[in-house]
């Protein structure tokens, strides 16, 4: 089986390793310092996978399974090494119980109450669609949708906290919290950050905004770039110091003749 480490957030140091005795990968995993982040990854093949991840410092444990292609958080994530570890054997040992004891997803089909007539029924199927065409909207327009119709302030804001939550695997989330200041009152926000935010650091400075009859109500518009300075020793200024020394050089020459 293939074994994979990754140290850090953005997937450092990445090792892998090529194992047979389950012992082995036993010894393997006591290796790791989890004080620190790292993502700790057995591959069985290309459809199942099983996971440990995070850290016992700031971030806490988790352990998630690909199964058949198909992502499966554990709903309990151990908050011991050891118990991690447990589960790390219990998947060698036996996957598809271990599938069964941490991950297998409880799914209870509503049974709805047959009626006569067709009222009834256009009704369920209109909600239904309107639920198909609403959700998304409402959900990836959230953050918009609480600041419409309403007076709305901008400000600049800096990183505070940033934090990582797994959602499968060795991907993970940046939780960043972020202040800023709204006539000389502080205030705090935060957003998860994914495609739209970017990698966050914790130099970074942000342009949000807030309602101005709540500046608790807040969010994350923008990042700022850094611009670097110019060099000083730019070609051009390099081209002038060199016509100027080529200039004295003719000089010296023709006061010795």
């Amino acid at each position: 089986m293939r074994v994979c480490i990754i140290k850090g957030f953005n997937g450092q140091n990445e090792k892998e390793y090529f194992l047979t005795d389950k012992k082995d990968v036993e010894e393997l995993f006591d290796t790791i310092d989890w004080r620190e982040f790292h993502v700790f990854s057995i591959y069985s093949d290309g459809f199942n996978s099983f996971d440990i991840s995070g850290n016992i410092s700031i971030d806490g444990l988790s352990a998630s399974m690909v199964k058949e292609g198909q992502i499966y958080i554990i709903e309990n994530p151990p908050e011991t090494i050891e118990y991690a570890k447990n589960i790390v054997l219990e998947y060698l040992f036996d996957k598809e119980s271990t599938y069964e004891k941490y991950f297998k997803e409880m799914i209870q089909t509503p049974v709805l109450r047959r009626r006569n007539g067709n009222i009834f029924f256009r009704a369920i199927m209109v909600v239904f669609f309107l639920s198909i065409i609403l959700v998304p909207i409402i959900y990836f327009n959230w953050n918009d949708l609480k600041f419409l119709g309403r007076e709305v302030e901008f400000s600049r804001a800096k990183v505070i906290e940033i934090k990582k939550e797994s959602w499968g695997g060795r991907f993970f989330w940046q939780i960043v919290k972020y202040e800023f200041e709204v006539k000389g009152m502080s205030y705090v926000g935060e957003f998860r950050g994914g495609r739209r935010q970017g990698f966050s650091t914790m130099d970074d400075e942000f342009k949000i905004r807030y309602l101005k009859s709540d500046p608790n109500t807040n969010d994350f518009v923008g990042r700022y770039i850094k611009k670097s300075k110019p060099n000083k020793n730019s070609s051009l200024n390099a081209k002038r110091s060199s016509e100027i020394g080529s200039s004295n050089g003719v000089n010296k020459k023709d006061s010795i003749k």
